[in-house]
């Protein structure tokens, strides 16, 4: 049984989007259309390494040269400190290009390659930390790519290997797509969604579990906003209860009727503060007039409160 496709299905491949005067695309460039979506039919998910530890290694080395450096700085800085006195005479830039003295050569030329260095280290490091954020290529999407390979005969064996390497296999998706839209079969052909599957995509859902085991209706489980009610009333029935308590409180060591009215409104002051910076105010929603309406009656009582009690 002959290897590879028949014949004119390779006829296919090698000619998609190409004319009979155009050379027909074949190897990395006709690996590159497909990724790319130019050839149709199943689409192969564009895989790469991420080569982790060459990243590491070039990271530890630049590590390893700019401390040599930072060293070496260090060093000329107390050479420059020396011969200022110990300090004593200020730095000057200006005067130390002018000067031209041996100490300040050698500290620009390591400045200079300190400044190389670390634009390297900066940019390597960023680069890799956006490759370790990208999606991880699973095994059967290695395979599905190796076996498209394999039946093309597009590139040799030796140059597919890094398929083998599964742990350090990125795969690149565009915005627009997402592993969802290729059906894996047996992990060997990627196959694209049908148009009703694409347009109505099917969403499991598992029911609400109580502790106790029992399946409970998701609509009956708490809400978080059903939560933040509960806190927010019990934090305004404890501002009613300072509001009300320390007034009275006050009330039995302040004799006179306008040194009680000043607690009073100190006291309400105090407790709306706190209500609006906390967002209370906010989350129960009413409108001013109500506000004003409690702050009136809240008023009146307090003042009756305060010509009765004596």
């Amino acid at each position: 049984m002959p290897d590879g496709p028949p014949q004119h299905a390779r006829h296919d491949i090698f000619q998609a989007n190409y004319g009979s005067e155009k050379t027909p695309m074949s190897g990395y460039e006709l690996v590159a259309s497909k990724l790319v979506g130019d050839l149709g039919g199943p689409p192969v998910l564009p895989i790469y390494r991420r080569f982790e530890a060459l990243n590491h290694r070039l990271l530890l080395y630049l590590q390893a040269d700019l401390n040599d450096l930072e060293v070496e700085l260090r060093s000329l800085d107390r050479k420059d400190t020396t011969d200022r006195g110990c300090g004593l005479i200020p730095a000057s830039r200006r005067h130390e290009r002018w000067s031209n003295t041996a100490v300040s050569q050698q500290r620009t030329e390591v400045l200079g390659q300190i400044g190389y260095k670390l634009s390297q280290y900066n940019k390597l490091i960023t680069s890799f930390r956006r490759v370790q954020e990208l999606p991880p290529a699973s095994r059967d999407e290695a395979q599905s790519y190796r076996s498209w390979l394999n039946r093309n005969r597009l590139i040799v064996e030796d140059e597919t290997k890094f398929l083998d390497l599964v742990d350090d296999l990125i795969c690149l998706i565009r915005d627009d797509q997402t592993e969802n839209d290729f059906a894996v079969d047996d992990g060997i052909t990627p196959m694209p969604r049908t148009a009703d599957e694409l347009a109505f995509p099917v969403h499991e859902r598992k029911p609400a579990e109580s502790d106790a085991g029992t399946l409970v209706p998701a609509k009956h489980a708490p809400g978080p906003s059903q939560e933040a009610v509960r806190t927010s009333l019990a934090q305004l029935v404890l501002a009613m209860f300072v509001a009300l308590f320390v007034p009275i409180a006050t009330f039995a060591v302040i004799p006179t009727f306008a040194g009680r009215i000043v607690v009073v409104a100190l006291t309400g002051t105090s407790v709306a503060t706190v209500l609006a910076q906390s967002g209370l105010a906010k989350l129960l929603d009413r409108g001013i007039l109500d506000w004003v309406l409690c702050a009136g009656i809240y008023g009146g009582a307090m003042i009756i409160a305060a010509g009765i009690l004596g």
